[in-house]
């Protein structure tokens, strides 16, 4: 959600098949329903190579805004019901996670080694920030870094994959937030790239297209970038983006826009709920009014994307929930399919 609150320091039947199952309620008329099952499923069996790819973008809550004796919103047991929630998905390929605080660290590592069969590798650095942005990946990575954004602490996780198509540039990165949104000067954003007219969040966008485009290796058949953006797609954040190239998948999959009315297509939080635990053990949650979250692709020319799907990501409470919490967190994520082929 924009947070309000500053930082302590400073994804229609055919979609569902595709992207996970569907629950009914009202808000979320294509999200998917997980069920309490534990996250110890066996894992699908994966071609490495394969050009038909499965995304999701997640801001699953650093948890600073709770009170401190809840253990960041008891952290290990969000976790449990993220591990849930990509099962219910089908262990997509690509999963970009946002605010992940130290005291997560070893939870998502632990995640990784026993969720979906263990077949997730986890891509992070080793950074002391209390929002960092990190990919778990099924594919074998060839290839990863680190982007800084301006204004600490947002930044970008980005990893390489093969396909027999090409490779795959994936990026997942939390752009500035109203928290802290400055007007770019030189000592907050890079003035090469950034101007003076500019806020950060804006500049985000710019950093973002440069550091894909500047990839060593062979150019990537397809750039993906997923992440919360903290912009609405009319805003000049998202115009940047597509005017370089990268298109919204929930726009190419005919998804609705966010209706505040109902809460359908929505990512974001309007505001946390009042409680130690922020509305996460209550079955209402939260109320989505805005689409902040996106999974963007960009294809080369030589490259088609094909049908893409999308569809939100652990959009609906649990059935039963975990340690009495029925969300991991405060946005709905979104899960995208792109089965690419060559022209």
């Amino acid at each position: 959600m924009r947070r309000h609150l500053a930082v302590a320091i400073v994804l229609v039947v055919a979609v569902l098949v595709a992207c996970g199952d569907s629950g009914d309620d009202a808000r979320s008329a294509t999200t998917s329903t997980t069920t309490s099952t534990s996250a110890t499923s066996a894992p699908r069996t994966i071609d490495p190579r394969s050009p038909s790819l499965h995304v999701v973008t997640y801001n699953q809550l650093h948890g600073i805004p709770c009170e401190q004796e809840t253990d960041f919103c008891r952290a290990p047991d969000r976790m449990e019901i993220l591990g849930r929630h990509l099962e219910a998905a089908g262990c997509p390929d690509l999963v970009g996670l946002q605010e992940v605080h130290p005291r997560q660290d070893e939870l998502v590592a632990d995640l990784a080694e026993r969720v979906c069969g263990g077949q997730y590798e986890v891509a992070a650095e080793p950074v002391e920030s209390p929002d960092r942005s990190i990919v778990l990946s099924a594919r074998p990575i060839v290839a990863q870094g680190k982007l800084d954004l301006a204004a600490f602490p947002w930044d970008a996780q980005w990893v390489r994959i093969d396909t027999r198509l090409g490779p795959v540039d994936f990026l997942t990165a939390h752009f500035a937030s109203s928290s802290n949104d400055p007007t770019c000067t030189p000592g907050v954003c890079p003035p090469e790239m950034c101007p003076s007219d500019v806020t950060a969040n804006q500049c985000h966008a710019r950093q973002v297209i440069d550091f894909l485009n500047r990839r060593p290796g062979p150019p990537a058949a397809l750039a993906v970038v997923a992440g919360d953006l903290n912009a609405t797609e009319d805003e000049p954040t998202l115009e940047r983006l597509r005017s370089d190239g990268f298109r919204d998948a929930w726009e190419l999959a005919d998804q609705p826009p966010c209706n505040p009315g109902t809460e359908a297509g929505c990512t974001g939080a309007s505001d946390d709920p009042p409680g130690e635990l922020l509305g996460l053990d209550t079955e209402e949650g939260f109320r989505f009014a805005e689409r902040i979250d996106y999974v963007l692709i960009r294809a080369a020319p030589a490259i088609d994307p094909g049908q893409v799907s999308a569809a939100p990501f652990a959009g609906d409470p649990l059935e039963e929930p975990v340690g009495g919490l029925y969300w991991a967190s405060d946005h709905v994520g979104v899960q995208a399919r792109v089965d690419f082929t060559r022209r």
